[in-house]
């Protein structure tokens, strides 16, 4: 199973928890997966988050074509998220939580 959407995502350097919500293509166009994962978790799987609100803050200091590359930069590590989830649930299928209505 693969997610097909990664709705959001958001890593807390705080609380070292990778907070995302995503559907998978057998969920319904109104119903949401939500799940909290510890980075340590995802560090063993070899993959490494940043904070996306410090990239978005340097966005601002760097010009606009940076911006955009920066941009493309922010895909691709949703991309990666999407990865780490599908490696992630195959590995622990019993950790995938159920679909919620949004």
């Amino acid at each position: 199973m693969a997610p097909i959407e990664i709705v959001s995502f958001y890593v807390n350097d705080t609380s070292e928890i990778l907070e995302v919500s995503f559907r998978f293509e057998s969920d319904q166009e109104d119903e949401i997966r939500e799940d909290f994962i510890d980075l340590s978790e995802v560090s063993k799987f070899g993959y490494k988050f940043e904070n996306k609100k410090n990239l978005m803050e340097d966005l601002f200091e760097e010009n606009e074509e940076d911006f955009f590359e920066d941009e493309e930069e922010l895909e691709v590590n949703s991309n990666e998220i999407g990865s780490f989830l599908s490696e992630y649930y195959l590995i622990y299928p019993d950790k995938l939580p159920t679909p919620e209505m949004f």
